[in-house]
């Protein structure tokens, strides 16, 4: 919402004015008269968003409105670049978080909190400026809200919550809709939509950008979630989602985004939350453009949370934001077919193959020379044929294999926690995949 305001009247009779009147009586379900009557002007004067409303070709608006940029993908990134004087950090943070997951909670799109110097799709600030609260459609990601504003949580300042979910459905494209109590209705949400939900204006809105929330997935997507009678898996896993025994083809934590990333049934990707398991599967082309099939291996680089695939004779790399930045070839053949990666820095990035590791030059796009070797000596208690593997510091790596997983220390040198009895579905999934006995 870029500002609350009232809207100043005058008398002017002129025709382009009078055509302007009868707009906004249109838009607001006013006799249309393209004078300014009581009615007219008492809602002129009721605090509203201040960003324009937007009709149609034909003069007539829309219930929503979807056409006001795209971001051209469904991962985003937000961080809050500067926090209010009036509340805490915290409360700053889970009004926010709160806004959000009103949107991703119905529409096929994850906005994750990042931290630190990278910076996200979506700046927040609380800046002195003279207008509550300013958003930009996407691309840009700009939302400011005004430091000099009595913020509160639902006390007799401003609302920060309405006020900031408002906004958040402008920063994802959406326009302004003339169904009175809609989020995205213009005026004063506080007042207009007390209890701050979505309306069914705001629901159409949303997934006609996004498509629906993985709760409600295409048929395709909905397999691997569906509950099955699993007769040919081991007794544990029937009655549990398909998703619950697949195994991971590939695998790595982003730390800028602090969720996991990942890839299983060769197109599918999931994007998994350390806290609260999985948020979201979607196909992978719709979170790594250009990306159809999922990659051999996968690491960040934990300094700059830059992600990057290895598939075939490519290496593929993508920022922060999991926005493409270059593809590569390889230059040198390596040992083995590439099974998992994972990078503990920079310039410590392990490769693994079906029995051997090497470490990998991401500047030469080459092996390191003399780095080869076999895993069941550089890595005792990790078994041949790994499926991916994951570093979560401090100095800890996951690796997979089939439906297990395993902890490996790097300080010790040993398996400190793993093995086939280890399902990685109810550790890292969690929900529906933990059995009623763990």
């Amino acid at each position: 919402m870029p500002r609350l305001r009232s809207l100043k009247t005058s008398n002017t009779s002129d025709e382009s004015t009078s055509n302007a009147i009868r707009t906004f009586q249109e838009f607001n379900h006013l006799p249309v008269t393209g004078e300014l009557d009581d009615k007219t002007v008492k809602l002129m004067n009721t605090p509203r968003c201040g960003m324009q409303d937007k009709p149609t070709p034909h003069g007539m608006p829309l219930a929503f409105s979807a056409n006001n940029g795209e971001w051209g993908k469904k991962v985003l990134t937000y961080k809050i670049s500067k926090g209010s004087t009036k509340l805490t950090l915290d409360a700053v943070r889970q009004t926010i978080a709160n806004a959000i997951k009103i949107w991703t909670d119905v529409a096929d799109i994850t906005i994750t909190e990042i931290t630190g110097a990278p910076a996200a799709d979506v700046d927040i600030r609380f800046e002195v400026g003279g207008i509550i609260t300013h958003a930009w459609y996407p691309p840009d990601g700009r939302l400011h809200f005004d430091d000099a504003e009595a913020w509160d949580q639902g006390g007799p300042g401003a609302n920060l919550f309405p006020i900031c979910a408002h906004a958040i459905g402008h920063i994802l494209g959406l326009g302004h809709s003339n169904v009175p109590g809609s989020m995205m209705y213009p005026w004063d949400p506080a007042t207009e939509n007390p209890s701050s939900s979505l309306s069914p204006d705001d629901l159409a809105g949303i997934q006609s950008s996004f498509g629906p929330s993985p709760t409600t997935v295409d048929p395709v997507t909905q397999n691997l979630l569906d509950a099955n009678d699993l007769q040919s898996r081991p007794s544990g896993l029937v009655g549990k989602p398909a998703v619950c025994y697949m195994s991971f083809q590939a695998a790595t934590k982003s730390p800028a985004m602090d969720m996991t990333i990942a890839f299983v049934e060769d197109v599918y990707v999931l994007i998994i939350d350390d806290d609260i398991g999985l948020r979201r599967i979607t196909r992978t082309e719709s979170v790594f453009s250009g990306i159809f099939y999922n990659p051999d291996a996968a690491f960040t680089n934990p300094k700059t949370s830059y992600t990057y695939f290895i598939k075939g004779k490519y290496i593929y790399e993508f920022d922060y934001n999991l926005d493409p930045v270059s593809r590569n070839m390889i230059t040198d053949d390596f040992p083995e077919d590439p099974h998992a990666a994972y990078a503990r820095s920079e310039h410590e990035i392990y490769i693994f193959g079906a029995t051997k590791v090497w470490k990998f030059d991401l500047q030469t796009k080459s092996v390191i020379p003399g780095s080869e070797a076999l895993i069941k000596d550089a890595f005792r208690g990790i078994p041949d044929d790994i499926d991916a593997a994951i570093y979560d510091k401090p100095n800890r790596v996951y690796f997979f294999k089939e439906l297990s997983y395993y902890v490996y220390d790097l300080e010790t040198n040993s398996v400190t926690e793993g093995g086939p009895e280890y399902d990685a579905a109810a550790t890292f999934l969690q929900d529906k995949c933990i059995s009623d006995d763990q």
